[in-house]
């Protein structure tokens, strides 16, 4: 199971292929994929990273086609996480004010605090493009501080830990 060998601090090589395409079966905020992409972008290899980017592209194309607006956002995240793995950082950060302008009108926070360090580090570059924003500010703030801050140094895989927050997603 891709989620609990993550949980655990197994590193997936880049020959790990994704779980099987029935994300949609599950009505659980991360899905088996999203999962093994998050994994793949934290794999040191270049080429595990692209397949992730591919794989979560794929996934958000099909999210927006049946308008799961939650997944869609999630793994808009994901895909600006990737883009930054893969040194494309100005790219991400324009993928990422997407998503977060997305998010925003729905108070999500979780989607994003969940994906870690990386996120943050690119909502710090999305406030350096729009100060003043006030759901960056948001997203910023609960990385910083209240009950997601010690997730969030613990490095627990996307989902695996429950939180109380306003807005879970």
């Amino acid at each position: 199971d891709c989620h609990l060998a993550v949980a655990t601090g197994k590193q997936l090589d880049d020959t790990t292929p994704p779980p099987a395409g029935f994300d949609f079966v599950y009505l659980s905020i991360i899905q088996p994929s999203q999962c093994w992409a998050w994994a793949q972008v934290h794999n040191p290899s270049g080429a595990a990273r692209g397949a992730a980017l591919e794989h979560v592209e794929t996934a958000l194309q099909r999210a927006e086609t049946h308008g799961v607006i939650r997944r869609a956002i999630q793994l808009s995240a994901l895909r600006a996480l990737a883009l930054d793995t893969l040194g494309r950082r100005d790219e991400a950060v324009t993928a990422l004010e997407a998503a977060v302008r997305r998010a925003a009108a729905l108070g999500f926070v979780r989607s994003f605090v969940d994906l870690g360090e990386g996120i943050c580090t690119l909502l710090h570059a999305l406030a350096e493009r729009h100060p003043g924003d006030t759901h960056v500010a948001t997203l910023l703030e609960a990385f910083e501080s209240g009950p997601l801050r010690d997730s969030r140094t613990t490095g627990a895989v996307p989902g695996s830990t429950p939180r109380t927050t306003t807005r879970s997603a």
